[in-house]
């Protein structure tokens, strides 16, 4: 019996030592089996890689917008933080797209987007296309001879910049403001003036409850006519606003000329002028895109990248605030502390040696100096070896007196007069102060808030009067007509709640009074 059974099971007994012997010989031999398994594999399907992430998103977006894309694998959902245009803020789910391997059918072939995590021993986390990641690379793979990946690449890079160029909006429309250094960037792209798209409009995203046009900061309402007409500047400075409109629309002027096709204005003059408000009143107006610098946190690189790169956008504004917070003269004092500190302080720790206070004033003269925006690089940006054509630039500051010269200053006229004309044009054309209202403006600056309110008019017209030639800015006056208003509103609500001391007088005089004020202004 035991011979019987060992004859029944010798042919498994020696199927296995064979599969045993056979799986050896695999397993000694499986790097060059491999290796013959993907040289083969290789001469069908062929893998190209995207070396950026810019021309990765391009891709990806060109593909998943032209090409159906297989349901098969794997998906990734999220969610973000968003403003809402109708002025809240929450939560904004999407399908994230680039996350992983995704199949799409170019006509009839298959074409693989995969993305692969290279290992770092950084920590930090980076974001490609809004997803945690440690250093992404995208590659594309196909079976050889099927599709053409330049001529991909090429639509892609063209379809990009057509959305960059258009800023996700229609060609009609090209205001927008751009901050340099961006806070909602990572990295190098904070001081980058490239686009203004939202994360939501690069095509990388799939939005499950929420459409593009609801979500962004609203627009500020719009009332009819034009932005600087609701400004009030005395009237030399409204025929340089139209010298702006001309300088806009006659590029072909200038250029027949040899006249450099940019402009620079430096507004200088108390808090509350409209320095930055008639500044975003013409980028508006003549709907060119605003770019926002604030040059203390910038490094020579940040500001030439990002000065190259609104060349994109020309025409366009660079508008600098508060210049006189960065330099005096041609020196960084941003955040900078003073010298004498760190000297005393040096000197302490080393016992009020002189040697010890010297070094430290020669050594801490040099650190203070480094790692800051240069003021010959700003010079070169605007009026450099490189052109700069359709920048128009504004610099704004309260003390005009700690601009250097170089840059430009207000020049006088023989007869002592000051003249818009600079003292250094070609980089800064002219230097115009903004000062306190007359009381012309002030009128009608007031007819317009009181529009549906002769008391106020009047009460106003009675302050004006009392005090001719008062200096205030346009926005001290502002204040004072919205708080007179806001105090009439309140005693037409409360009528028996008395009032803030003013007397009101009666209606049907008021509106008579008034008419005869608006008849006088304009005769």
């Amino acid at each position: 019996m035991n011979e019987l059974k060992l004859e029944s099971i010798a042919p498994f007994l020696a199927g296995f030592a064979i599969l045993g012997t056979v799986l050896g010989m695999v397993l000694r031999g499986w790097s060059t089996i491999k290796g013959f398994v993907n040289s083969l594999f290789r001469l069908v399907v062929t893998q190209v890689h995207l070396q950026d992430e810019a021309t990765a998103q391009a891709v990806l977006a060109h593909l998943i917008r032209t090409y159906k894309r297989s349901a098969l694998g794997e998906r990734t959902f999220g969610g973000k933080h968003e403003s809402f245009r109708d002025g809240k803020f929450g939560h904004v789910p999407f399908e994230f797209f680039g996350g992983h391997r995704i199949l799409f059918w170019v006509r009839r072939a298959p074409l693989w987007f995969n993305v692969a995590a290279e290992k770092t021993e950084e920590k930090s986390v980076i974001y490609w296309g809004g997803k945690p990641k440690a250093n992404m690379k995208a590659s594309l793979a196909f079976v050889r001879g099927t599709i053409n990946v330049e001529a991909i690449v090429r639509e892609a890079s063209a379809s990009r910049n057509h959305l960059y160029w258009s800023n996700g909006v229609s060609a009609q429309k090209r205001f927008f403001i751009k901050r340099i250094p961006d806070a909602t960037q990572q990295g190098l792209q904070k001081y980058s003036a490239g686009t203004s798209l939202a994360w939501y409009q690069e095509g990388l995203y799939r939005l499950l409850a929420h459409t593009a046009d609801q979500l962004g900061k609203g627009a500020s309402p719009l009332s009819p006519g034009r932005s600087t007409d609701k400004l009030y500047f005395p009237d030399p400075i409204r025929k340089l606003l139209r010298e702006v409109e001309m300088w806009r629309r006659l590029r072909d002027w200038y250029l027949q000329r040899d006249i450099p096709w940019k402009r620079g204005w430096v507004l200088y003059g108390p808090p509350g002028t409209g320095k930055s408000a008639i500044t975003r009143a013409i980028a508006e107006d003549l709907d060119m895109p605003l770019f926002v610098y604030s040059l203390g946190q910038m490094l020579n690189e940040d500001l030439e990248q990002s000065w190259a790169e609104m060349q994109a956008h020309v025409p366009c504004i660079a508008l600098f605030e508060d210049f006189d917070n960065v330099f005096h003269g041609r020196e960084n004092v941003y955040g900078k502390p003073k010298l004498s500190d760190l000297i005393t302080a040096s000197a302490a720790g080393n016992g009020g040696a002189n040697s010890a206070t010297a070094g430290a004033a020669n050594n801490q003269s040099s650190v203070l100096n480094t790692g800051r925006l240069s003021f010959d690089c700003l010079l070169n940006c605007l009026d450099g070896v490189e052109k700069s054509n359709g920048i128009f630039t504004v610099i704004t500051t309260n003390h005009i007196e700690k601009l250097d010269p170089a840059l430009g200053q207000p020049r006088k006229a023989a007869d002592g007069t000051v003249e818009f004309i600079s003292t250094r044009p070609g980089r800064i054309d002219k230097a115009i102060e903004l000062g306190h209202m007359d009381d012309a403006d002030k009128r009608k600056l007031a007819r317009r808030i009181f529009f549906d309110s002769d008391v106020g008019f009047w009460q106003i017209s009675r302050m004006i009067d009392r005090e001719p030639n008062r200096k205030e800015t346009p926005a001290q006056f502002q204040e004072r007509c919205a708080q007179l208003a806001l105090d009439l509103l309140w005693q037409a609500e409360h009528p028996n709640a008395g009032g803030s001391g003013e007397a009101v007088r009666p209606k049907a005089e008021s509106r008579d009074q008034g008419a005869e004020l608006e008849t006088g202004n304009r005769a």
